[in-house]
């Protein structure tokens, strides 16, 4: 693990939701992939170094009140292949994802307590499979 890399919010009030956080904390709506913009609504916010640090997607549930609504958090690490053998030694189920538009491949899983744990590896740090040109997904 490298660097926490953005925390992921529900909402049923994508306007609302954006106007907090651009106009009371100063962030910025920015590019957002369309293969997850295809898949689920929502913005990404970026702040003033140009990461885009908060993740809002839109759920049509009724979402409780306070950390609750806390979707997931995300990571950067390195090594992909790795992490995902680390992750077989453990058990652990995980989904993939990968966003060829911005070179990066997601893996999701859970913690003990249900919490959904994202780790991204960016460039050259993505699966051998798909840096040797077979662009599926890996997963367990």
């Amino acid at each position: 693990m490298e660097t926490l890399d953005h925390v992921t919010i529900s909402t049923n009030n994508l306007e609302a939701t954006r106007q907090f956080y651009c106009d009371v904390l100063g962030m910025k709506k920015g590019f957002r992939p369309e293969t997850i913009a295809a898949r689920v609504p929502g913005l990404w916010l970026y702040t003033s170094d140009d990461k885009p640090r908060l993740h809002i997607i839109v759920s049509e549930d009724i979402l409780p009140q306070g950390s609750a609504a806390v979707n997931h958090f995300a990571f950067n690490a390195r090594d992909c292949d790795k992490f995902l053998r680390r992750l077989d030694t453990h058990g652990i189920s995980f989904r993939g994802s990968h966003l060829p538009e911005i070179e990066i491949y997601q893996v999701f899983f859970y913690d003990p307590q249900g919490i959904m744990i994202e780790v991204n590896f960016r460039g050259t740090e993505r699966p051998r499979a798909i840096l040797d040109g077979e662009d599926k997904a890996v997963s367990a």
